[in-house]
């Protein structure tokens, strides 16, 4: 882990601390390496009960032009110093990450349309014969894996991939479908190029 307790210089932030994640040591990497990994940082704000602050739950794509990510304003130093806040102990504060690599698939926390539970299914790497050729992304019945075999439920969706670095929306996908227990799922396997 990365820690500017002045900010990161590169960003006007010099009034908070900036934490970063990077991957070390990639040029013994091979060539076109990348990793998926879901990561987050906590701060503790009351060590004696050992309660504390996260930013969590970001999934970034690490790879040769972009080896680290993080928050370049984690936590203000007004927050920090803040006495009633507790992150401060003896002039101390506990900082932390905590990381796990991607599978070959990944889902998104369940959310809930039209009384209907919902998760996003994303394989980085592409699914069947996109596998290493495209991002391969579906949208997921949750409820369907239960429908008995005359039940379906209709969907209208669009789903947007956004470029993290630009801002612009990459790719999007559009559909309406019948979901059932016998397709729970339905999406696109050559979303975008893999890299």
């Amino acid at each position: 882990m990365i820690i500017y307790p002045n900010g990161d210089d590169s960003i006007e932030g010099n009034d908070y601390i900036s934490v970063y994640l990077p991957i070390t040591n990639t040029s013994s990497l091979p060539a076109g390496w990348e990793a998926n990994v879901v990561f987050s940082f906590f701060l503790f704000f009351n060590q004696l009960c050992d309660n504390y602050l996260v930013i969590h739950g970001q999934v970034r794509r690490f790879h040769k032009i972009k080896s680290q990510w993080g928050c370049s304003k984690f936590i203000s130093h007004k927050s920090l110093k803040e006495s009633s806040n507790g992150y401060l102990v003896d002039d101390n504060c506990i900082l932390g990450a905590e990381f796990s690599k991607l599978g070959e698939q990944c889902f998104s926390k369940e959310f809930t349309v039209g009384n209907h539970k919902w998760k996003i299914q994303l394989y980085p790497n592409g699914n069947g014969c996109q596998r290493d050729q495209s991002i391969s992304i579906f949208l997921v019945s949750v409820d369907a894996t239960g429908f008995d075999c005359r039940k379906s439920v209709k969907a209208k969706y669009t789903i947007s991939i956004k470029d993290q670095i630009n801002g612009a929306h990459r790719e999007t996908i559009a559909g309406s479908n019948w979901f059932s227990a016998v397709n729970s799922k339905w999406g696109r396997r050559a979303c975008m190029p893999a890299t």
